[in-house]
């Protein structure tokens, strides 16, 4: 049992190590804009990158949906996967001990999420979803994956985010979950996740 210990913490402390070596990828700075109706614009996300500036300023209760393209990788023992993030947790690619750690600790590893405002709530995007801003500010998104485990993430997606609809009731802002990738427990609050 004590050889098991030790093991946990010397790949834990090796971790730490080797995160602190590899700086996330930098983006470079885009045109802020808001989207007329139907227009949409795309951007890359690096998987080993932190919160990605997409440059579109959205609007609360407008509707914007988000396309996504690719394959990323949340770590070498997670295998490739979409924006929809890991179908199932597995022994070599498990949140454990680092579950507040994540983004989104709720959502899919690997999975796609975004923010409004640097400091905004975090929602789930997924592979082919929408949301409703629940205010006014720049739409942010990464990979459902904590800072300090981003070291041996690859790939990327690019998403496209189209503003769909104009004007939605504020009364559309009910607690809402995606019952295929949250947990029962857990809602959003902010967030309208669409399909």
């Amino acid at each position: 049992m004590r050889h098991l210990s030790f093991l946990r913490t010397t790949i834990f402390s090796a971790t730490l190590l080797l995160a602190g070596c590899v700086p996330p990828p930098q983006y470079e700075p885009l045109t802020l804009t808001s989207l007329d109706l139907g227009q949409s614009r795309k951007v890359s996300v690096q998987a080993g990158g932190l919160w990605r500036d997409t440059g579109i300023s959205v609007h609360r209760g407008e509707v914007y949906k988000a396309i996504t393209q690719g394959m990323w990788s949340p770590g070498g023992f997670c295998g490739q996967v979409t924006a929809a993030g890991l179908e199932a947790e597995h022994i070599a690619c498990m949140k454990g001990i680092f579950y507040q750690s994540f983004p989104l600790p709720e959502g899919k590893i690997g999975a796609l999420v975004g923010r409004v405002g640097a400091q905004g709530q975090v929602f789930l995007i997924g592979d082919a979803g929408g949301f409703i801003a629940d205010q006014d500010g720049t739409l942010f998104v990464r990979m459902n994956d904590p800072d300090g485990f981003m070291f041996d993430n690859s790939g990327q997606i690019d998403v496209a985010i189209q503003h769909y609809k104009e004007g939605v009731a504020p009364a559309t802002f009910q607690a809402t979950q995606d019952k295929k990738s949250l947990p029962a427990q857990k809602k959003s609050t902010s967030y309208k996740r669409l399909e």
